[in-house]
């Protein structure tokens, strides 16, 4: 059976995205709908990517952390934290509120 097991790495990927994207499932769900909560959402989003583009900027020049070199990277960071990160502060969070 090659290939029929994840690799650490690989289960850290798939962590990265979808416990924040079931967070913001779950949420939503408990929640219910709400007036305006797409526009919430929508500005919560355009908020942190910038963010948190800003903290990894100022982490490349001050080494506060590092990440594997695997898979895809934007700015030195992995592009599933980036997305996890940001469905995590962006729609989880808001979700609540």
């Amino acid at each position: 059976m090659t290939g029929a097991y994840l690799s650490t790495a690989e289960w850290e990927s798939a962590a990265a995205v979808y416990l924040p994207l079931a967070a913001a499932v779950i949420a939503r769900l408990v929640q219910g709908r709400r007036k305006r909560q797409f526009a919430a959402c929508l500005l919560s989003l355009l908020w942190v990517a910038p963010t948190l583009l800003a903290l990894q900027t100022m982490n490349i020049q001050t080494h506060w952390w590092s990440f594997s070199d695997d898979g895809a990277k934007f700015r030195d960071m992995p592009v599933v934290c980036f997305a996890g990160w940001i469905v995590l502060w962006g729609l989880s969070l808001r979700s609540r509120g």
